[in-house]
């Protein structure tokens, strides 16, 4: 799946939200009374929404908007864009023209908080998840209540950390990769195939791709795409992970054209091995009690020990704690079939009612890296560990500089020179000054 797919199916799961052109906030405000320059930057935000092209409906829908000196509900369609861009500063600032606007029994207070928290702002986020908390009495109201709870604990943490602790703390120290490897669109994914090799995925040349670094003397050369896979995975690519000895190639394939509803379908996950002659076999989608139909697969990982090899994954499949859940299955190496065991959630200690995506496993640490949005975070998805003795022990949260306010996701260790490469829409000074795309940073001990 495109990294866009990707955003776009995290942003619409977490947020519940329907397409906002005419359902969510339209009937709020009258257009078709207003003036025709305002009413046409309306009916084009909303076509421009239900295509998907997030950023041109959020400047529309400003822009119209300010024609009506900050029309609050005008403004809040655009902060609804700019979230589901993950433009949180941009979002927190409609959201707070719209605030007065704001139903009271609404999930958009969440979003809200959410934005001011992820924009680095976790004083003013409390002061709003604390209005909804006051506030909200729906159905649901104790299960929002703990969310909102948590997210409050997670601004707290936030307001406590010292100002220095972006880049260096702790002992570490965090670094943007080079321009060579990330662009203004986004790379994630990373495979460190060993300490001068990195394959990751991007979106650099406008479809998601392979591609493959080498490190000299140090750094990071410029990346080209893999060679050597079938052409057929290159359609509708997610991530995927290379399993450690090389023969197998375990992807998911979205679907990026949205069916008659306007929803996306789910998202599969498929394999490509490689034959004796070093060539790779055309793909081949797993069995249907992986692939369980109408659910959805995201970010595989596979790894090997004592003869098995375990593939790990997010989905939603039924029977979670919320949202998507870590799963895990095996398979005997010297097996030629595909036959995993059934896959089983790895349990409430690492999933929680919010979702965990992105898992990396260290068999000889039984050490298991993931991220989360249902957890105390510093942002949005933080990364955090357990460790497996017979059952998944307590949770650690990686902390700063690898968590931020914003996004961090697909933490890859590299155990053996105590480095790691995370992924982040994060802003890094002049490098980046955008949360609406994921680079690549490396942490590295502070020296």
């Amino acid at each position: 799946m495109s990294y866009k797919l990707f955003a776009d199916y995290i942003f619409l799961h977490w947020a519940k939200l329907a397409p906002i052109g005419g359902l969510v906030l339209l009937v709020l405000f009258p257009f078709g009374m207003q003036g025709q320059s305002f009413a046409k930057l309306v009916e084009s935000a909303d076509q421009l929404w239900a295509k998907g092209d997030y950023a041109g409906a959020a400047s529309a829908y400003e822009q119209a908007a300010r024609l009506k000196q900050n029309q609050p509900e005008t403004m809040l369609l655009a902060a609804e864009a700019y979230y589901a861009l993950r433009d949180y500063a941009k979002a927190a600032e409609c959201y707070g023209f719209g605030e007065k606007a704001l139903p009271k029994n609404d999930l958009i207070w969440l979003r809200y908080g959410r934005s001011l928290k992820q924009a680095g702002k976790p004083t003013e986020a409390i002061e709003v998840f604390r209005k909804m908390r006051g506030n909200y009495a729906q159905a649901d109201r104790e299960k929002v209540a703990a969310i909102i709870d948590t997210e409050i604990k997670g601004c707290q943490m936030a307001v406590q950390l010292p100002a220095s602790q972006d880049t260096v703390y702790r002992g570490l120290v965090l670094r943007r990769l080079s321009d060579s490897l990330n662009s203004p669109e986004n790379e994630f994914a990373p495979i460190r195939w060993n300490d001068d090799v990195l394959y990751f995925f991007s979106k650099a040349r406008g479809k998601t791709e392979l591609l493959r670094s080498l490190r000299s003397d140090g750094n990071w050369q410029s990346p080209q795409p893999a060679t050597g896979l079938p052409s057929a995975i290159w359609a509708d690519l997610g991530s995927g992970s290379l399993s450690p000895d090389g023969q197998r190639f375990y992807y998911t394939r979205c679907p990026e054209e949205r069916d008659a509803s306007g929803a996306y379908p789910p998202c599969a996950l498929y394999v490509t091995r490689r034959a004796a002659t070093g060539t790779w076999g055309e793909p081949e989608r797993l069995r249907d009690y992986i692939n369980l139909p109408g659910s959805t697969i995201l970010t595989p990982f596979v790894t090997q020990s004592d003869d098995i090899e375990r593939l790990f994954f997010a989905s939603d499949r039924p029977g979670g704690f919320g949202g998507l859940d870590l799963y895990g299955c095996e398979r005997p190496l010297n097996s030629e079939d595909l036959d995993f065991s059934f896959p089983q959630n790895v349990g409430s200690v690492v999933n929680s009612a919010g979702d965990e995506l992105t898992p990396y496993f260290d068999p000889a640490s039984t050490t298991l890296w993931f991220s989360s949005n249902g957890q105390i975070t510093l942002g949005g998805l933080d990364v955090f560990t357990s460790i497996y003795g017979d059952h998944w022990g307590f949770l650690t949260s990686m902390e700063s500089p690898v968590n931020s306010p914003a996004d961090d996701l697909f933490f890859v260790p590299n155990l053996s020179t105590q480095t790691a490469i995370v992924v982040s829409n994060r802003l890094f000074g002049p490098a980046k000054t955008s949360t609406r795309h994921n680079d690549l940073f490396e942490i590295q001990p502070l020296r």
